[in-house]
C-alpha cells in the first residue's frame, strides 16, 4: 500500500490534474488537492476504470456481526439489619403495655326506650 500524489499520478498518465482528481472522487476516494496521497493500487484502478481493491478491509467490516445491546445492570441489595437489642427490648415493652390496657372498651348501648342521639323524642315517647 504504496502512497502517490496525485500529481505525480496525473504525471504518469499524461493526464492533467484535475482529471485525475475526477476519477478518483468518483472512484468514491476522498481527495482534496493534487498535492493530497492516494493509495497508488486504488488510484491506479480508479484512473483505468477498475474495480477498487479492497485489501481485505472492507469484507471484515462487512462480516461482523452487530454487537448485542447491552444488558441492564443487576442491582442487588443488602438484607435489612437485624434490630439491635435496645430495640427489641423497647419493642418488647409496647407489646406488653398494649396487651395490659383494652384496646376497644366497651360502650354501653342506649336503652330502647330512651332519645336518640340528637335530642329529638323516639317516635311513639313521651318526653321526659
Amino acid at each position: 500500500m504504496a502512497k502517490v500524489r496525485v500529481h505525480e499520478l496525473a504525471k504518469a498518465h499524461d493526464m492533467s490534474s484535475e482529471d485525475v482528481l475526477d476519477k478518483l472522487r468518483k472512484a468514491g476516494i476522498k481527495v482534496k488537492a493534487p498535492a493530497s496521497a492516494v493509495d497508488e493500487d486504488q488510484a491506479k484502478a480508479a484512473i483505468e476504470g477498475r474495480p477498487l481493491p479492497t485489501n481485505g478491509a472492507t469484507a471484515k467490516a462487512e462480516t461482523k456481526p452487530p454487537a448485542p445491546p447491552p444488558k441492564p445492570p443487576v442491582v442487588r441489595r443488602a438484607p435489612p439489619a437485624p434490630p439491635a437489642a435496645s430495640d427489641r427490648a423497647a419493642a418488647a415493652q409496647r407489646e406488653r403495655q398494649q396487651a395490659a390496657k383494652p384496646s376497644n372498651p366497651a360502650k354501653p348501648k342506649p336503652a330502647s326506650g330512651s332519645a336518640p342521639e340528637g335530642g329529638a323524642p323516639a317516635a311513639g315517647g313521651t318526653p321526659a
